[in-house]
């Protein structure tokens, strides 16, 4: 081991222990292997064979257990999921057009997209927001024009004209017949 790193035994306890202990995240188990494999006197090259982290990486984490302990291997840097809003914040947030969806009215993106920015606080890219709708189950959906089986305005207009008209139609008035005895 280099001079520049130089572990206490109680260091190497600690990490012995918060590598039995951290196993459910998997990014921040290797973050802690690293630096303990260094702790214990392994070497870079044979750190990197082990965990295939190149040696700036072993560098980084050695670095970061040493300035700021175990919380600093556990921490990212990285929020990910490109997320402004927690999951449940956004149910909540979703709950009020779900319920007007539900009543029959038609939501647009648009005022979805304005009323995320103001809950947010912020600007935020349209894209993205499209995709945490359908990430949470929401789809586009357009009225179609016409129905799909009808058939077109030429077909409809040589139909009425091979209909013949009753003599009642053509005067403008068209009479019902009912039997005497449901009167």
């Amino acid at each position: 081991m280099s001079n520049r790193f130089k572990f206490t035994a109680e260091q190497v306890a600690e990490l012995e222990d918060a590598y039995r202990t951290y196993t459910d995240d998997g990014k921040a188990h290797r973050r802690i292997q690293v630096v303990m494999l260094r702790a214990q006197g392994t070497r870079v090259k044979a750190v990197t064979a082990a965990t295939k982290a190149c040696s700036s990486t072993i560098t980084d984490f050695t670095n970061r257990y040493l300035e700021e302990g175990i919380p600093g291997l556990l921490k990212t840097k990285h929020k990910g999921n490109y997320r402004f809003l927690t999951k449940e914040e956004t149910l909540e947030f979703l709950a009020k057009f779900e319920e007007d969806a539900a009543a029959g009215k038609l939501i647009t993106t648009n005022e979805m997209f304005e009323a995320y920015q103001e809950r947010i606080g912020h600007t935020a890219n349209r894209n993205a927001f499209i995709s945490m709708l359908h990430r949470f189950g929401w789809r586009k959906v357009k009225p179609r024009p016409h129905h799909p089986k009808q058939v077109d305005a030429e077909t409809i207009e040589a139909s009425k004209k091979l209909t013949t008209k009753s003599k009642n139609q053509e005067n403008g008035y068209c009479m019902t017949w009912i039997h005497e005895t449901s009167l």
